[in-house]
């Protein structure tokens, strides 16, 4: 468990040090230990994160490589959080350099240390998503994990946003499944409302148009009322509103309400 910690909120949270050190002297202060200690792979897993934090990419990839490598010639004494989140952050790294293949490698390996750990599990299905001809794979993922997390709103968000060009009928499901468990996630209410007005434009069917329209109204409406002002959103309400003739709403909008 202190492991899951470590990961997921933060060095700070479970290593104190990181947060007494933070500042201008942090890599000094870890460069030290690990001269101290050069085979302790908790320094080099710190001064990577200092790093990381600086936007110091090059200089962070080199330290988790060194975890990695310090892990390969002697594994004993050396923890499984640590390293798999070295694999994780160089997965990461490759990732972000559209580096696939080796970034897959390097998730797998964080995988193969910690199965169950559900930002290793995204972050494969991310970099298959990201690689040519892995489609069908990044699918079957996205889809273990929604159905092992169905309320998790990022996983759900995610993979609706990045199937909705692919599976649209499939990116609303995910939307609304997010709704269900979050009626306001503002998320989810701007990709449906978008995806049923840009629908409508694209239909000949004069009912089926006005259904569409009629949707997407209400998920901006509900939008409106959370965040007023939100870029354009009062434009797209007004537009939908008029077309369906729904002038009393649109006046009240502009704020000139009808009697």
């Amino acid at each position: 468990m202190k492991y899951l910690l470590f990961i997921f909120f933060g060095l700070a949270c479970v290593n104190p040090l990181l947060a007494q050190n933070e500042g201008a002297g942090k890599v000094n202060f870890y460069t030290e230990k690990i001269a101290a200690e050069p085979d302790s792979i908790k320094w080099y897993i710190n001064r990577a994160e200092s790093y990381m934090m600086d936007g110091r990419a090059d200089s962070a990839r080199a330290d988790y490589e060194q975890v990695v490598s310090l892990y390969n010639s002697n594994p004993i004494g050396k923890p499984a959080g640590y390293v798999s989140l070295a694999y994780y952050k160089l997965a990461q790294i490759q990732l972000n350099n559209k580096q696939y293949e080796p970034a897959l490698k390097n998730i797998k390996e964080a995988l193969t240390l910690m199965p169950e750990e559900k930002p290793y599990l995204l972050q494969e299905a991310r970099i298959l998503a990201a690689t040519p001809g892995k489609e069908k794979e990044a699918v079957q993922k996205y889809d273990n994990l929604v159905a092992a997390y169905p309320t998790d709103e990022k996983i759900l968000l995610e993979y609706g946003k990045w199937v909705e060009p692919r599976d649209a009928a499939k990116a609303v499901i995910l939307y609304e499944k997010v709704l269900r468990a979050n009626v306001l996630n503002t998320d989810a209410l701007l990709a449906l409302g978008n995806y049923f007005s840009t629908a409508a434009e694209k239909l000949n069917d004069k009912a089926l148009t006005s259904t569409y329209r009629n949707k997407a109204i209400s998920y901006f409406q509900l939008l409106y009322k959370i965040s007023p002002n939100y870029p354009g959103l009062k434009d797209k309400l007004i537009d939908l509103l008029e077309a369906e003739g729904r002038g009393a709403e649109v006046s009240n909008l502009k704020g000139n309400p009808e009697d």
